[in-house]
């Protein structure tokens, strides 16, 4: 066992010997600057890779939602209720896409996360539509493909352009103090 007692709190000293003199506290001035510069950088690195992951996610959105809409091809041959169903899945396909591109602008407080998202959701629907060297068709010619493949760059270009209305403002923080 230890001949020495441990210190007590309050009698000067503490249970983890941490000094708390003047002497060992920066200057305030200099760990300011590094918050600052420190903030400055993270502003940075943020501002240039969120609009790319979120045209990356736009374009990774495009393209599985476009796997998927290609069964409603399928679907869409099966008749009147068939039809129905796939009209309907792809109406709410295309809301998701309209919301979608709303969200990222008002996440973002600008037109740009918007715009990003609604880049790789157009660069989705042309890989989906360009040709191949084998001779495969992604998106067969069925109506509901067209709505999909049009009213999906309709739907992303409106979310985009809606994020410009003066209701989505962004909100303000206050100072720090």
């Amino acid at each position: 066992m230890h001949d020495s007692p441990l210190p007590q709190p309050g009698a000067g000293a503490t249970l983890l010997n941490v000094s708390t003199s003047s002497s060992h506290t920066p200057q305030s001035g200099y760990a300011h600057k590094d918050v600052s510069a420190l903030e400055n950088t993270l502003n940075t690195a943020l501002g240039v890779l969120c609009p790319v992951f979120l045209a990356a996610l736009g374009l990774v959105g495009g393209i599985v939602t476009g796997f998927s809409v290609s069964w409603l091809s399928w679907l869409w041959l099966t008749g009147a209720a068939g039809q129905a169903l796939a009209a309907l899945t792809v109406v709410l396909l295309l809301v998701a896409v309209f919301l979608a591109c709303r969200v990222a602008g008002w996440a973002v407080g600008s037109v740009v996360g918007g715009a990003s998202l609604a880049l790789g959701w157009v660069l989705a629907s042309l890989a989906l539509i360009a040709p191949s060297g084998s001779g495969d068709v992604l998106m067969t010619s069925t109506p509901v493909n067209y709505v999909f493949l049009y009213g999906g760059v309709l739907a992303a270009v409106l979310g985009t352009l809606m994020n410009t209305q003066p209701q989505m403002k962004k909100s303000v923080a206050p100072p720090r103090t």
